[in-house]
């Protein structure tokens, strides 16, 4: 500090307060000294012109060279004098103006000083006796946000900072600390937003500065959110949007932070993307509130700026959530709370920005399309259809956004032949068939020849001994009958989605098997030891069947089990990456594949006609056909 300013500051105050400032200034203060000096400066009513005297006491008191070593193992007098100097000049800084011509390197000082407290916040409080330091956190950010105000050079200086993120994430957790205050708080509440938006901080160094886990993190962001929709309401589908429209500030910040440490990015994905604090999220309810935030803002004012820059957020988020491994179960949350008829109301829009428009073909193309082969997904599909009837009355007409209308058109025709095909699967009667659920058998009968298990009523089996291996091998974690007491397996698909998805490969291969049958006898007749096999790419619609040689990795373990096996392989989605199951196909013999590859040895001498008459005649010796298990 000049010692102009310095001597300035001194003249402001009495001779009692000048006695106790020179004492704090002109050797290592004792701790008589220090209580001297707390006790004045609580003496001193604001405003008023003797505090400013002691701001070169403050400022030397913040010298980081102060901050005892984090090696500290003992209080001393030595270390305790400083640091109790150190923490009452930050209290009462934080309560005062000060001139930034006194303060050169005020925002530093004060940044070391936060970081030592708050690492050290258990210790300090055990060693010392100090009480909690959440107060001086939040007013803290008020602080900050007043030096941004009245000194904006100030305000890249601190969110520049790499402290500023960690202590803004400590000043977040203790807005929620006393419900009944932080909404007096918006100020710290915006300055915290300010400071985290702009840092350039990894999300793992701030949470390990900051001693809060990824879940704290999680736990602050939903209670931000429950300003705009509370967590009483937010199971209600219908609460009253006004009140989310009042407090979309609140909603708004707490999208932004998560877009932001977590680094999510609107744009089409390849890979399932790595958002941790998105993870954190899925399991306490974020799904339901971005539903709710995206249903509400599709029908509020379009030209608000706001509401469409916390509607883009809603969108980006909900891509994100949707490209985590089980995405379907996003998507089944999201439609269940409005997502339908919400997106489709966005896409009638004449106005819709880039980012909105990008997002709204990802989610129907590469996410809503794919998610019709999950049975849940489909039936909460089939509900939300029903209720969004109306909005397509006038069918998928979207003159603004042509690639919109196909896509939804697109979407429909997908969303009809799965549905008919999940009735199928459900229907107690008619020619339907059913799946044995143990993976080792997968026998397709009449649903009347198959029995449910009693425990869940929705896997089959075709007989008892099918139903003691499925429960020992995989249906024991899966049964509602037994599922609390797994409450801890973790489970990727329950034994009803896994059926699921062997009918639709067995419906697949019933609609293709003559194209399947010609490809098998081209690839026997350049070799006739060829192992090969199909590929269902269930990631399209219609879905694409292709045969292929298979590769040495792919062949082991072909022929396990009783008869002749084809390998069948299904290509999923599974949000924005994919899965590829290998699955057999078990035949009564080897008739067919035999007869085909005799075929094959004449394939040269044949016309086109004659080898499509001479597959059709093989295929008619096919008898019942199963597919079983993945391999």
């Amino acid at each position: 500090m000049h010692p102009d300013l310095q001597a300035a500051s001194l003249s402001k105050l009495s001779a009692p307060m000048r006695v106790i400032a020179n004492k704090m200034l002109a050797t290592p203060p004792s701790m008589e000294t220090i209580d001297q000096y707390n006790k004045a400066l609580i003496q001193i009513q604001n405003p008023s012109s003797e505090i400013y005297g002691f701001y070169h006491i403050f400022y030397v008191s913040l010298d980081p060279a102060r901050i005892p070593s984090p090696t500290f193992d003992r209080f001393n007098e030595g270390i305790v004098a400083p640091l109790m100097a150190g923490i009452i000049s930050l209290q009462r800084l934080v309560t005062t103006r000060p001139n930034n011509e006194v303060f050169p390197d005020l925002w530093p000082r004060i940044a070391a000083w936060s970081h030592f407290l708050f690492k050290y916040e258990k210790s300090l409080r055990k060693k010392t006796g100090l009480g909690s330091l959440n107060r001086w956190f939040v007013g803290l950010l008020d602080f900050c946000l007043w030096m941004s105000d009245e000194i904006p050079t100030n305000t890249s200086l601190i969110t520049s900072s790499p402290l500023s993120p960690i202590i803004a994430a400590h000043a977040w957790r203790c807005c929620f600390s006393q419900p009944t205050e932080f909404r007096q708080r918006d100020r710290a509440l915006r300055m915290i937003k300010t400071i985290l938006i702009n840092s350039t901080i990894p999300l793992n160094e701030i949470l390990a500065g900051s001693s809060l886990k990824l879940s704290d993190l999680a736990g602050i962001v939903m209670q931000q959110c429950e300003v705009a929709i509370p967590r009483t309401t937010s199971g209600d589908r219908w609460f009253d949007r006004n009140h989310l429209l009042d407090h979309i500030w609140h909603l708004d910040m707490a999208l932004d932070v998560v877009v932001i440490l977590d680094g999510v990015v609107g744009r089409r994905q390849k890979t399932i993307p790595d958002y941790p604090l998105c993870g954190a999220l899925l399991p306490v309810g974020f799904v339901t509130t971005v539903a709710i935030a995206i249903r509400t803002l599709s029908s509020a004012d379009p030209s608000d700026d706001e509401y469409n820059k916390t509607l883009n957020n809603s969108l980006i988020l909900l891509g994100s959530l949707a490209g985590q491994q089980r995405g379907d179960q996003v998507l089944q949350t999201a439609l269940e709370h409005g997502l339908l008829r919400a997106l489709i109301a966005l896409s009638k829009r004449d106005q819709l920005g880039e980012i909105a428009h990008g997002i709204l073909l990802e989610l129907v193309l590469d996410f809503m399309i794919p998610s019709t082969v999950y049975y849940y997904f489909l039936k909460a599909l089939e509900t939300a259809y029903t209720e969004a009837a109306d909005t397509l009355a006038h069918g998928t007409h979207f003159p603004s956004h042509p690639d919109l209308a196909r896509a939804w058109d697109r979407f429909l025709v997908t969303m009809g032949t799965r549905l008919d095909l999940r009735v199928q699967f459900d229907s107690d009667s008619g020619p339907s068939r059913g799946v044995c659920g143990n993976a080792k058998c997968g026998k397709i009968a009449a649903r009347k020849d198959l029995s449910a298990c009693k425990g869940c009523s929705e896997v089959l089996y075709c007989s008892r001994e099918c139903q003691k291996v499925d429960w020992r091998a995989r249906h024991r974690e899966s049964c509602a009958k037994e599922r609390d007491s797994h409450s801890k397996a973790r489970i990727i698909y329950t034994a009803k989605e896994r059926t699921f998805l062997r009918f639709l490969l067995h419906q697949e291969y019933l609609n293709h098997k003559f194209q399947i049958a010609l490809d098998h006898t081209t690839g026997w007749a350049a070799n006739r030891n060829a192992i090969l096999f199909t590929l269902y790419d269930f990631t399209t619609f219609p879905v694409q069947v292709e045969t292929y040689q298979a590769s040495d990795d792919i062949i082991k373990g072909v022929f396990r089990g009783v008869g002749f096996m084809d390998m069948q392989m299904m290509h999923l989605k599974e949000g924005a990456g994919d899965r590829k199951w290998m699955f057999k196909l078990a035949r009564e013999n080897s008739e067919v594949p035999d007869a085909l590859k005799d075929v094959a040895v004449r394939l040269d001498s044949l016309s086109r006609d004659q080898i499509r008459i001479y597959v059709a005649q093989c295929l008619q010796r096919e008898g019942m056909v199963a597919i079983t298990a993945d391999i």
